[in-house]
C-alpha cells in the first residue's frame, strides 16, 4: 500500500471531484431524455384523447346517418306500394 501523503491524498481528490463532474453530466442527459419521453408520452395522450372524441363524434353521425337512411327507405317502399297497380 502506498504511504498516504498530501500529495496522494489531492489526487484522489481531484478523481473524485472528476467523477462527481461526469455522474452530474450524466444525470443532466438522463433527466432530459426522461423529460422529453414524458413530454412525447402526454403528447399522444392527447392526441389519442382527441382520436376518441373524434371516432365518437364519427359514430354518431353514422347512426343518425343510418336513420336517415332507413326513413327514406321506408318512404320509398311505401311509395312503391302506392304505385304498383294491383
Amino acid at each position: 500500500m502506498p504511504d498516504v501523503t498530501l500529495n496522494f491524498l489531492g489526487e484522489q481528490m481531484k478523481r473524485l471531484v472528476d467523477k462527481v463532474d461526469r455522474m452530474q453530466d450524466d444525470i443532466t442527459v438522463l433527466t432530459g431524455m426522461t423529460m422529453r419521453v414524458d413530454a412525447a408520452l402526454q403528447g399522444l395522450v392527447t392526441e389519442l384523447r382527441g382520436l376518441h372524441r373524434q371516432q365518437s363524434r364519427l359514430g354518431r353521425a353514422d347512426a343518425a346517418l343510418d336513420e336517415r337512411v332507413t326513413d327514406v327507405e321506408v318512404r320509398v317502399a311505401a311509395l312503391e306500394e302506392r304505385l304498383t297497380p294491383g
